[in-house]
């Protein structure tokens, strides 16, 4: 989780499965969150740049 890069503003994580023994697969996962609510926190604090809201409705 964190401000997207890949242009999806969907909330990403990740689940690592498997051991050692037989190896591991990755499965990327994708939640919709209201982003848009969280960016105008992010602009109603004078000390953050707004560019970090906009980063987050952008997704990029």
């Amino acid at each position: 989780v964190g401000q997207p890069r890949n242009g999806d503003n969907r909330s990403s994580y990740v689940i690592l499965d498997g051991n050692d023994d037989d190896g591991y697969s990755v499965h990327f996962q994708r939640v919709e969150y209201d982003f848009g609510q969280t960016a105008e926190k992010i602009y109603n604090i004078p000390d953050l740049d707004n560019f970090l809201g906009d980063r987050l409705r952008d997704g990029r």
